[in-house]
């Protein structure tokens, strides 16, 4: 009797600057949303970016994502697809997971411990006057 082993899918071999352009392109759209989105490739498993937009409309929105960046003065940035290897796993327990994520810096930290301080640089007088030290955990 043979037995069958069962594998994890392989990753899909991808175009990066495409799927950034397409998720870019569906982002344009009026109804666009985190929840909207997601519900498009839960729709959809295993579904890329790409599958939703043309090619050619891909590589319109990714040309347009690098000249952002590039005046912004972003040089340097990478892209994980969900689906197309090093994406963590961690982010497809968010309420409306994201199919593409840009990253800045080491790759690797990403499955460390670490710590989120969330703020704004710009606060609001309300904000600013309700400002309170830090506690300590």
């Amino acid at each position: 009797m043979s037995v069958l082993a069962l594998s994890p899918p392989e990753p899909k071999s991808v175009s990066p600057l495409r799927e950034m352009g397409a998720y870019e392109d569906l982002w344009m759209s009026r109804e666009a949303s985190f929840k909207t989105l997601a519900e498009k490739f839960r729709n959809r498993p295993g579904a890329l970016p790409t599958d939703f937009v043309s090619s050619e409309t891909a590589l319109r929105y990714a040309d347009l994502a690098l000249n952002i960046a590039a005046r912004k003065g972003v040089q340097q940035f990478g892209v994980r697809i969900h689906g197309a290897g090093e994406y963590p796993m961690k982010l497809r327990d968010a309420r409306y997971p994201i199919e593409l994520l840009y990253y800045r810096g080491w790759w690797n930290l990403v499955e460390t411990r670490s710590v989120a301080v969330v703020g704004t640089r710009e606060p609001s007088t309300d904000g600013a006057q309700g400002e309170r030290p830090l506690r300590s955990f």
